[in-house]
């Protein structure tokens, strides 16, 4: 069940304790250090999904021109009103 939740990080151990992770986008298969940060948030938090350097660049570089473009809008939070 654990690993049914997990099915993007492929829980391989392998040589100085390192875990290999999957891109969703490219399915590359990237090593990541067992005891960082991020591969802990990958474990605990199953909705979270791994994008490789390459991917995200790309992703990023794309966001950022339809940011120039002035038709990319983000929708805010509703403001609470103050009464209630």
């Amino acid at each position: 069940m654990y690993l049914d939740m997990l099915c993007y990080i492929a829980r391989e151990k392998i040589w100085g304790d390192e875990v290999n992770v999957k891109c969703i986008l490219c399915d590359k298969v990237e090593q990541i250090e067992e005891n960082s940060l991020y591969a802990k948030k990958l474990r605990s938090d199953y909705l979270k999904l791994h994008l490789c350097k390459s991917c995200n660049e790309r992703i990023t570089k794309r966001t950022k021109s339809r940011h120039k473009t002035g038709k990319f809008k983000l929708y805010k939070t509703k403001k609470k009103d103050k009464y209630m």
